[in-house]
């Protein structure tokens, strides 16, 4: 996993750092990672696919192995979910190095379609353009460049979901 610089990914990713809108504060970042596994990042995504089969081999003593393990992402009895699954493990430890997200459960994400989450973000940053009419617009061309081409393909979008604090 490797962070790719991107100077128009910068620019949004700053200007939606810490900005206070009204009684809320948008903490966000826009970044890009190749997804080409390497040295630490082969070996760490050995140990955790072993860890998903490993979990899956024990369940099966409940339900017959053929059956699938359904998650939120998908069967994790098919490599491509698993793969999947590591990918964005890897993506969150390269983007807050501080935490270590091996553990993580594939039920912590949801697959869902590129217009909702779309349609979400534009809500959550309205009030931006009062300030900035043009920066949606600059947002969705931006990353449109950056991601779109491949997500398009997929027609839907992995979104973590955070843990709320009580």
């Amino acid at each position: 996993m490797k962070y790719l610089e991107n100077i128009a990914l910068e620019k949004l990713s700053s200007f939606v750092g810490d900005r206070i809108i009204g009684d809320r504060i948008i903490n966000g970042r826009i970044e890009s990672f190749s997804c080409k596994r390497a040295g630490e990042d082969k070996k760490l995504s050995k140990v955790i696919d072993a860890k998903i089969v490993e979990g899956l081999s024990n369940s099966s003593n409940a339900r017959s192995r053929s059956r699938p393990r359904s998650s939120s992402l998908g069967d994790l009895n098919s490599a491509s979910t698993r793969r999947l699954l590591i990918d964005l493990i890897e993506t969150l430890n390269a983007s807050f190095p501080d935490y270590d997200f091996s553990n993580i459960s594939p039920e912590s994400f949801v697959m869902d379609d590129v217009t909702a989450v779309a349609q979400r973000i534009n809500s959550y940053l309205a009030e931006i353009t009062a300030s900035n009419p043009d920066f949606l617009e600059s947002l969705w061309r931006t990353i449109d460049e950056v991601y779109f081409q491949v997500i398009r393909s997929y027609a839907e979008l992995v979104v973590s979901i955070p843990r709320r604090c009580n």
